[in-house]
């Protein structure tokens, strides 16, 4: 469980693999959990049908060729986008 003091770990899918933490670890390291409950697969399908059947799309800001990296993460970070901001691969 490595980690430092002011990073963050993401772990997407635990509730369904099953996750085990020893307590003792997660205070002696003085790491915080965030959970978030996201539904069922079946939750998504049904909206990923209704975005379809519906016609929506994502609002997009701005892309950013791969070259430009890190101005596509300085857009995002000074929060003035409104929408995504997308990297082209």
């Amino acid at each position: 469980m490595p980690s430092k003091v002011g990073v963050g770990n993401s772990d997407v899918g635990a509730g369904a693999k099953g996750l085990a933490v020893g307590v003792a670890a997660l205070f002696s390291a003085q790491l915080r959990v965030s959970g978030i409950s996201i539904g069922s697969r079946a939750d998504q399908e049904d909206m990923i049908r209704a975005i379809h059947v519906n016609g929506l799309q994502p609002v997009i800001d701005r892309s950013f060729p791969l070259a430009e990296i890190r101005a596509a993460f300085e857009s995002y970070q000074s929060q003035s986008h409104f929408g995504k901001v997308g990297i082209d691969i």
